[in-house]
């Protein structure tokens, strides 16, 4: 994971409290005209481009020497406008009197060496992440984003947001972490526009394997998240009958790694969604390409509940899990369906028919309930 440069994204405000979860807070930018669709409706891939760049950047960020007069009080932390690195104590410090005895203590440091300071400097961003990824990799697995009414009312601001990240749960091999985003407002409860959950494998740099958590991430967080169980979303079973829309995976589309971004999934799946009511809407018929699948249907065939009104509505929840990794070039096979709710729509991703991923797509209900999973 590569940082985000400071110039880039305009982040204030930052706190810091370590009870009754890591968490750190700060107020960032929010969504741009680009993040909304032809309906002025937020894009759920705008939002998890938000949610990315947002976290990637502060997870970086060193914490300061504010102290915490209780375990409860929220300590401010400074960045230097110039750096994005600095001599700041460890994030789960707590009424410390020295943050060079307080590492120490944990660490078993013996002398004041430059392997030792880079160390320090390391434990000092929240979680420790600086030295996480100095020792792994960590890929994403899975994914659930909770969207709120709110997020689709045209009144609400959203170009700046205040930004929670919260620690969720560490397993042996697994880590989950927490995103909230909050409307501005001040005298008023904060509206929350939009959660993710996301959990991470730790993964080993040489031979690009699951891997376990470091021993020293176990002993410091471990039961300290917010969630008790991991974040879990089960495989649905692909049917034979599907509407099928093809994409290639294009330069724009990828990370720093070269795999398709996390949020390229959702995008197609909302793609092949519109795309699968065109000919229902336009009297067109599928296109050569989706024509040749024998299992392929019309979308009239497939969708047989959601229309363009129900989507209009905006994406109540979304699930995506992640199987194997999508290189530029690549041709994916999107398939959409229903199995029953109108609200409710299955994707599978295939390349080479290879599932690489699975995307669940909720929409609201129209009397004001949310949907669920």
């Amino acid at each position: 994971m590569e940082e985000i440069p400071a110039g880039h994204i305009d982040v204030t405000n930052f706190r810091y409290r370590s009870t009754p979860y890591p968490m750190l807070e700060c107020t960032v930018p929010g969504l741009s005209q680009e993040a909304f669709d032809r309906n002025w409706k937020p894009k759920a891939a705008s939002l998890m481009c938000v949610d990315s760049v947002t976290r990637k950047y502060v997870v970086f960020q060193p914490l300061s020497a504010a102290k915490l007069d209780k375990p409860s009080t929220t300590a401010n932390i400074t960045t230097n406008k110039n750096t994005n690195v600095g001599a700041n104590p460890p994030c789960n410090t707590e009424n410390s009197t020295s943050e060079t005895a307080d590492w120490k203590s944990r660490e078993g440091a013996k002398d004041n060496s430059m392997e030792e300071a880079q160390t320090q400097e390391n434990i000092q961003t929240f979680l420790g992440w600086r030295r996480i990824v100095t020792e792994r990799l960590a890929f994403g697995s899975c994914t659930e984003f909770t969207l709120s009414r709110d997020l689709f009312d045209p009144n609400v601001p959203k170009a700046r947001l205040d930004f929670r990240f919260t620690l969720a749960y560490v397993g042996a091999c697994t880590l989950a972490i927490r995103t909230e985003f909050f409307a501005l407002g001040e005298g008023v409860p904060k509206s929350r526009l939009w959660t993710c959950t996301y959990q991470l494998v730790m993964v080993d740099k040489e031979t690009r394997q699951p891997t376990t958590v470091p021993k020293w991430f176990l002993d410091e967080y471990q039961g300290r998240g917010c969630m008790k169980q991991p974040l879990v979303i089960r495989p649905f079973r692909k049917p034979g009958r599907t509407y099928c829309h093809p994409v290639l995976v294009q330069w724009s589309n990828t990370d720093e790694f070269g795999h398709a971004t996390w949020s390229s999934y959702v995008h197609w799946a909302v793609d092949a969604l519109h795309a699968a009511l065109l000919p229902r809407r336009d009297g067109g018929t599928p296109t050569e390409r989706q024509s040749k699948r024998g299992r392929a249907v019309r979308g009239s065939e497939a969708l047989r509940g959601i229309t363009t009104e129900i989507m209009k509505r905006g994406l109540s929840k979304f699930q995506v899990g992640y199987y194997k990794e999508c290189l530029e070039g690549d041709h994916v096979d999107v398939h959409v369906w229903q199995e029953g709710e109108r609200e409710e729509v299955f994707c599978s991703l295939l390349r080479e028919d290879e599932e690489v991923s699975q995307v669940k797509l909720v929409y609201f209900t129209e009397d004001g309930e949310e949907g669920g999973f």
